[in-house]
């Protein structure tokens, strides 16, 4: 094998050939300590004349490449090794690992991530569930971390379920109002931007949720982002089956609100769903923001400005509420 004189400076310690081949090792585009070893025997045993001094440079090339750029960005597995993109933008590598499919389902020691699993799979399910009812009242506007967020609260409700062990407790089974206050949009929270007293009745025996509002000076109850000249708000009411996966939800809307001081009449929105529901009851307000130019309205999508909340949470009734009159409340 040929010394490495330590001085020498490295474009110096290769020939043409290993210049060229470096170069296409480099482009193979494989990070890590461990895959450009592997690369670099696979290298060897192709090439038995190669040099400690084509190893050398090789290895230095490769490990310097320790973030993807160019036009073709590679993401999965390769090698033994998963390449995945971060948050930030960045590529990240990291090595495949953990028990196989068979070993986790069946070996006592991991009975208890098994428990977990489960729980936090129901968990994401039910977040799911919610999105997917309230889908067209979403605010239209960037939210990443809505599914993480969501699925968090709803693996807090089933923790809440006293009546069962873990491994069988159940999301319908736990504490709903936990979910109560949910904002949809963390930019733009409902209740920083409507300072409005509701106040909503539900009917389930006629299936009908209406909300009202009261006369009230929209510059006092809604703060308005500079360029909006109207705000519209909006009722959505979802009734969820978590067992089937089944949802009906039916929304309605103010009409616009303008900007000012000048009061505006009291108005109810109402919705009407099937007749005798007994599942739990997602109630949902949203505001949306308006300009007005040339007798149309045009949405004013900022981020800030867009907020949507779980206003009420009720829970699945009983026969005897069924037959009950309205339950009126304030929120």
């Amino acid at each position: 094998m040929t010394q490495i004189d330590p001085n020498m400076p490295k474009s110096e310690l290769l020939d043409p050939k290993s210049r060229k081949s470096a170069k296409t090792a480099k482009s193979a585009v494989i990070f890590g300590e461990d895959s450009v070893s592997y690369y670099i025997e696979s290298q060897g045993a192709k090439d038995p004349k190669r040099t400690d001094a084509h190893i050398f440079n090789t290895k230095n090339n490769l490990m310097a490449s320790n973030a993807q750029s160019g036009l073709l960005q590679m993401l999965g597995p390769t090698q033994n090794m998963s390449i995945y993109r971060k948050r930030n933008g960045e590529y990240g590598l990291r090595r495949k690992g953990g028990p196989t499919a068979k070993r986790f389902a069946k070996d006592p020691n991991y009975a208890q991530a098994r428990i977990n699993s489960s729980e936090f799979g129901q968990a994401a399910k039910g977040s799911a569930l919610i999105r997917r009812a309230f889908r067209t009242m979403m605010p239209k506007v960037a939210n990443d971390e809505l599914h993480s967020r969501l699925t968090k609260v709803c693996k807090e409700v089933i923790n809440s379920d006293a009546g069962h062990p873990r491994g069988s407790r159940m999301l319908i089974n736990g504490d709903l109002s936990l979910l109560k206050d949910f904002n949809f949009n963390m930019e733009g929270r409902f209740g920083l931007l409507v300072r409005i007293p509701f106040q909503h009745t539900i009917d389930r025996t006629a299936g009908t949720v209406s909300v009202g509002m009261p006369a009230f000076a929209p510059a006092d109850g809604i703060r308005f982002p500079k360029h909006a000249t109207h705000a519209r708000l909006k009722l959505g009411v979802a009734a969820l089956d978590f067992e089937k996966e089944t949802f009906t939800f039916e929304s309605a809307s103010s009409t616009p609100v303008p900007k000012g001081r000048k009061p505006i009449k009291p108005e109810d929105l109402i919705v009407q769903l099937p007749a005798g529901t007994n599942g739990p009851m997602f109630i949902a307000m949203a505001i949306e923001f308006m300009t007005m130019e040339n007798g149309s309205f045009i949405p004013v999508l900022n981020s800030q400005f867009n907020g949507m909340q779980l206003a009420r949470i009720d829970a699945a009734a009983t026969a005897s509420e069924l037959q009950s009159p309205r339950i009126r409340q304030h929120w």
